[in-house]
C-alpha cells in the first residue's frame, strides 16, 4: 500500500487505499464523496455521515448540546435537515444532545435500539418524539437502509438475541457501512458478550477498513477475537479528555498496536473526518 499526507489549512489527511483519514479543528469542509465524522463532543459518541447522494444521518448525539455546534460547522449554513438519526443506546451520553438537535433541525425519522429502560429521561426524549410527529422505529431485528445505489447501512444488531442481554451497552445497534470497496464498522458501546455473538452469527462479514471502537475502548470491549474478525486497518475511539473512567484501557491501545492498526482517538485528535470516494 502507497500513502500520501496532503496538509490542509487546519487539518491533516492522510490517504490510503481509497479512504481520507483526517483530524479537523475548524474548517469547513463539503465533500461529493462519502464523508463519516466523529466528533469531539467529551465523554460519548456522535458521528454524523454524509453521503454523495444527499443523506446526513446522526449516529449517536453525545452528552450535551455540543454536538449542535459540530453539525452547524460541518454542515452547510442552509442545510437544516437530518434524513435520519440513530441512537445506538439509552445511555445519556449517546442521546441527551438529541434535545437540543430536535430545537435546530428538522429530524425525519429516528431509529432506536428497542431495549427497555426506566429512564425518565428518556422516556422524556421518545414523547417529544411523538409530540413532533417524528416517525421512529423500535430496532430488534437487522436492518439494511439503502442511501443510494452503491451506500448502504447494515444494523446487524439488535436481533431476536436482544431480550438475553445482560447490559444495556450490549442492547447497541451496531452498523456497517458499506460504499463502494469501502467498509466502515460502527461498534456503539458494544461489550466482549455482544462482540462474541456477532462473530459467530456474521463470521467474516464483519470485515472492515475502519472500526469505531466500541464503548470508548473500555477494557469490557475490543477483544481479541473481535480485532481478528474485524481486522480493520484504522480504528476511531470517541473518548472524553482525562475522563473519570479512565478510558481508553492500555489494554486495549495495547492490542490495537499488536494488530498493527492506525488509531486516533478524539481527546488527542479532535473531531476525526474519514472521507473515501469508494
Amino acid at each position: 500500500r502507497t500513502a500520501r499526507i496532503i496538509i490542509a489549512l487546519t487539518a491533516t489527511w492522510f490517504v490510503v487505499s481509497g479512504i481520507v483519514l483526517g483530524v479537523v479543528l475548524h474548517e469547513y469542509y463539503v465533500t461529493t464523496k462519502i464523508q463519516l465524522s466523529v466528533f469531539d463532543i467529551g465523554q460519548g459518541d456522535a458521528m454524523l455521515l454524509r453521503t454523495p447522494y444527499g443523506h446526513d444521518v446522526l449516529i449517536d448525539a453525545g452528552p450535551t448540546s455540543a454536538v449542535v455546534n459540530k453539525l452547524g460547522n460541518t454542515l452547510p449554513w442552509y442545510n437544516r435537515d437530518l434524513e435520519l438519526v440513530i441512537i445506538t443506546h439509552p445511555h445519556t451520553d449517546h442521546y441527551r444532545g438529541l434535545f437540543e438537535v430536535l430545537k435546530r433541525y428538522q429530524v425525519k425519522k429516528i431509529i432506536l435500539s428497542d431495549v427497555h429502560t426506566t429512564s425518565m429521561q428518556y422516556q422524556n426524549l421518545i414523547a417529544q418524539l411523538e409530540a413532533r410527529h417524528i416517525p421512529t422505529i423500535f430496532l430488534n431485528h437487522p436492518m439494511r437502509l439503502r442511501m443510494g445505489h452503491d451506500v448502504t447501512l447494515d444494523l446487524l444488531f439488535p436481533d431476536h438475541a436482544l431480550g438475553k442481554v445482560r447490559t444495556m451497552n450490549d442492547a447497541s445497534i451496531v452498523g456497517r457501512l458499506r460504499y463502494q470497496q469501502q467498509r466502515f464498522l460502527l461498534a456503539g458501546d458494544l461489550e466482549a458478550k455482544g462482540e462474541q455473538y456477532l462473530i459467530a452469527k456474521y463470521h467474516m462479514s464483519l470485515r472492515a477498513n475502519v472500526l469505531k471502537v466500541g464503548h470508548h475502548g473500555s477494557k469490557t470491549s475490543t477483544t481479541e477475537a473481535w480485532l481478528k474478525a474485524v481486522n480493520p486497518d484504522y480504528a476511531v475511539i470517541s473518548v472524553g479528555a482525562k475522563n473519570s473512567y479512565r478510558h481508553p484501557h492500555p489494554s486495549v491501545i495495547e492490542r490495537l498496536q499488536e494488530h498493527g492498526i492506525t488509531t486516533y482517538r478524539t481527546d488527542q485528535d479532535g473531531d476525526i473526518t474519514m472521507t473515501s470516494d469508494g
